[in-house]
């Protein structure tokens, strides 16, 4: 019985450790692209069965996932709505300092410009997504 809970034991610490040993080349390759002053990749899309793009992406520090729903708007293009995102902590969640907006039944992310494409719509959730985390972290304002 003991050799079979060591033996469990044994791929567990495997398990935990491939995870570790993933987070940290996957960081590395981040630090690598900020050297070479590479623009982070654009998150990949995924459409579900009503053509609404679902858009899941990792921060550049490799510390959260957030998930957005790209859909077109009326009047205003393509909007990016906030799915899922870490807590804001202790941080003020107005939406002036968060930069996001609500159209009654979701957050948006706030974006002064009309994006015309979902790829765009993609890029901005991404760099919305950087900002937020830098904001949550370090209380830095965008």
């Amino acid at each position: 019985m003991e050799a079979v809970a060591g033996f469990f034991m044994a791929c567990m610490m495997m398990l935990g450790l491939l995870a570790l040993a993933r987070k940290v080349i996957a960081t590395w390759h981040r630090f690598v692209r900020d050297l070479r002053g590479e623009t982070a990749q654009d998150p990949p899309a995924r459409t579900n069965r009503r053509g609404v793009d679902v858009v899941s992406y990792r921060t550049r520090n490799g510390r959260s996932d957030y998930k957005f729903r790209i859909e077109r708007a009326a009047d205003s293009g393509y909007r990016a709505y906030i799915v899922a995102q870490p807590d804001y902590g202790n941080r003020g969640t107005d939406n002036h300092a968060t930069h996001r907006l609500s159209d009654g039944r979701c957050y948006y992310v706030c974006w002064t410009q009309r994006l015309d494409s979902p790829e765009q719509a993609r890029k901005v959730a991404a760099m919305w997504a950087d900002k937020t985390e830098d904001y949550i972290l370090q209380g830095r304002r965008f």
